[in-house]
């Protein structure tokens, strides 16, 4: 926990920040921040723990790099020179090879190449495959993974993570505290007035990434002089997991309008952004647990057979996995049990016999052992490069709910139409299955969608954001400095 200490400079600072600022508009979107930042910094069980360490003068820290000197040893508890990462191959966000052998390098590589440039530290990649991540991380043959693993305090309890609650790329997994004394590290400066500035602009990262990756802009490995929207969001990303950039913002206000600036740009580019406001008015509730989890537990019978077709035929004899289909799915999107039936097991070549125009959203209710209701995926041997589920816990924050579907939404939307391209590449578990994308032209917003808490709290944010840039912009141009300098 924090001291007390700690929380009065914060808030000092945060009011300082704050009084500085010139612009009504500005000051609220400060304000905002920093409110949200506390309000997610506070909940104990995500703050990371401060551990005492002892000052080091300078011929302490030269003698401290130098290996076998008693300084090395005796500083060890407080510093460490070199981390092991979890190097997941078969990872497409990390990086993965085709059947041609030919390498391809995701953003989340990106990011952990320029991890050391940016803290000092040396990286030792570990190989590592998705379900072994948890084991390495426990028993501490890694150090961290930066990995779309779905990792929670209440599912690993000897883990944190720098995202809490969102599935995304971009999200570091270390040991918590005692069992990992170089967390600290790892984590500084995350105080929470760090995490007011940076939420937001990460939230944005995350899903800009997504969206990226989605499209199949992540194919082909970046040459140097490359200038995309993955390295334009780098620089964004670089400033969420280490708090500092080769060029960083000036202030935590520039910080928190770079953050609002990208989610307004991402709202209003994004081709799926009704679909995005229309799940988040009407989320998907569920009216009969107990039969629908019957329908699940018929359904989870996919797991067990090779035979597809016989399985869900059976789960859906009576008609229960129709209805819990339907009261799952978001009004939005549509599902056809017929295709579930008609589709083939996997080929040699993990061809499908109904690969145009497949589409299929399912969301399959299960009763967990602690007797919490959740939305898990019904089975990624369905559909693996297309389908994306839900996962939201009854109890869940808003914040938890707002950031799980806003990624999953934009995940399902992006394979609405998806189409199998002659393309091919190994997954975790070794089976070759089909990679790419085929876009779609947008859907236009629709008035309906834009009702609803969440809605009017985004549509307020967006219009914040916008006059906030604008004045941010006005004054650089007054001031004739570069916004980056």
């Amino acid at each position: 926990m924090y001291s007390t200490c700690n929380i009065r400079y914060a808030i000092t600072n945060s009011f300082r920040v704050i009084s500085q600022t010139q612009g009504t508009e500005l000051k609220l979107v400060i304000l905002a921040g920093l409110c949200g930042g506390w309000v997610w910094a506070g909940r104990s069980d995500l703050l990371p723990e401060v551990q005492e360490k002892p000052a080091l003068n300078n011929l302490d820290v030269e003698n401290s790099r130098t290996p076998g000197s008693n300084a090395h040893k005796n500083n060890n508890e407080c510093r460490k020179d070199v981390f092991n990462v979890a190097f997941m191959e078969s990872s497409s966000t990390y990086l993965w090879r085709d059947r041609y052998n030919k390498t391809y390098y995701g953003p989340v590589y990106r990011a952990v190449e320029t991890f050391p440039r940016v803290t000092g530290i040396l990286l030792h990649h570990v190989p590592a495959t998705y379900a072994s991540v948890g084991t390495l991380l426990q028993n501490g043959t890694v150090d961290f993974c930066m990995t779309p693993l779905y990792l929670t305090p209440q599912r690993n309890p000897f883990t944190r993570s720098t995202v809490p609650m969102i599935q995304a790329p971009y999200c570091m997994v270390i040991r918590r505290a005692p069992l990992y004394p170089y967390g600290r590290v790892l984590l500084v400066p995350y105080e929470p007035l760090t995490w007011a500035a940076f939420l937001g602009a990460l939230t944005v990262a995350v899903l800009a990434m997504h969206v990226v990756h989605l499209l199949g802009r992540l194919e082909k490995p970046w040459a140097p002089g490359d200038v995309t929207v993955e390295r334009a969001l780098l620089d964004v990303v670089q400033v969420t997991l280490t708090g500092g950039c080769r060029r960083p913002a000036q202030s935590l206000a520039q910080r928190i309008a770079l953050g609002a600036l990208l989610l307004f740009a991402l709202v209003v580019n994004n081709a799926y952004s009704g679909q995005l406001l229309g799940l988040l008015a009407n989320p998907p509730r569920h009216q009969d647990p107990a039969r629908l989890a019957d329908a699940a537990r018929s359904l989870r019978s996919v797991y067990m057979t090779n035979d597809l077709k016989a399985a869900v035929s059976d789960a859906n004899k009576d008609g229960s996995l129709n209805e819990l289909l339907l009261k799952m799915r978001p009004k939005t999107f549509g599902i056809n049990v017929k295709k579930l039936e008609n589709m083939t097991q996997y080929g040699d070549e993990g061809i499908f016999d109904n690969t145009d125009d497949f589409k299929m959203y399912a969301y399959l209710v299960e009763l967990t052992d602690h007797g919490q209701t959740e939305l898990t995926q019904v089975s990624e041997c369905f559909f693996r490069p297309g389908y994306q589920g839900f996962l939201v816990r009854r109890n869940s924050s808003a914040f938890d709910v707002l950031s799980t579907f806003a990624l999953r939404i934009v995940q399902a939307g992006m394979y609405d139409h998806w189409k199998v391209k002659q393309r091919h590449h190994m997954d975790a578990d070794g089976v070759t299955v089909p990679a790419g994308v085929m876009w779609r032209r947008p859907k236009p917003l629709s008035l309906s969608t834009l009702a609803g808490p969440f809605n009017v709290l985004a549509i307020v944010w967006v219009i914040a954001a916008l006059l906030c840039g604008i004045e941010v912009i006005v004054r650089m141009l007054q001031t004739k400095k570069r916004f980056w300098r």
